[in-house]
């Protein structure tokens, strides 16, 4: 009778050893938009249990009903502050974490000012030169004209 006490109690500590999961950490990182839609953040676990699966839900506040997505990096984010909540699972148990990250605006609008050389003669050629004060041109497109064009 008292081997099998024993037995009942080895077997019930291993239950509770064997059904911790490790504080995992979880880490987030990404990039401040500098353009409309260009703003990114990736997640990072470490110290996880072996055998178990992160999965991930993502949310932009102030809405905690929807996540926008469940991926660990995601692309084309606008400013704001997201929330996400990293879940470890192994079998039935699970634990998670959770963080917020700021996305900030960091978007310089766009000025510039325009000089144009006039042509004196037929033969002779003009020019248009755009200056750029603030933000940054992609590109130039001419768009009305005798001509026109993407620069």
């Amino acid at each position: 009778m008292l081997n099998r006490f024993y037995l009942f109690i080895f077997l019930f500590i291993s239950l509770l050893v064997n059904g911790q999961l490790a504080d995992f950490q979880l880490q987030l990182t990404g990039s401040n938009e500098i353009c409309s839609g260009n703003g990114t953040l990736q997640i990072n676990t470490t110290n996880t249990t072996a055998g178990s699966t992160m999965s991930f839900l993502i949310y932009k506040l102030p809405d905690l009903s929807t996540p926008i997505a469940t991926t660990q990096n995601l692309n084309g984010l606008s400013n704001g502050t997201y929330r996400v909540i990293a879940t470890q699972t192994l079998g039935s148990t699970f634990n998670t974490q959770q963080q917020d990250y700021t996305i900030q605006n960091l978007i310089t609008s766009l000025t510039f000012n325009v000089t144009a050389t006039n042509v004196l003669n037929c033969n002779g050629t003009g020019a248009i030169i755009i200056n750029t004060l603030t933000g940054v041109a992609n590109s130039y497109q001419i768009i009305l004209g005798p001509q026109t064009f993407p620069v």
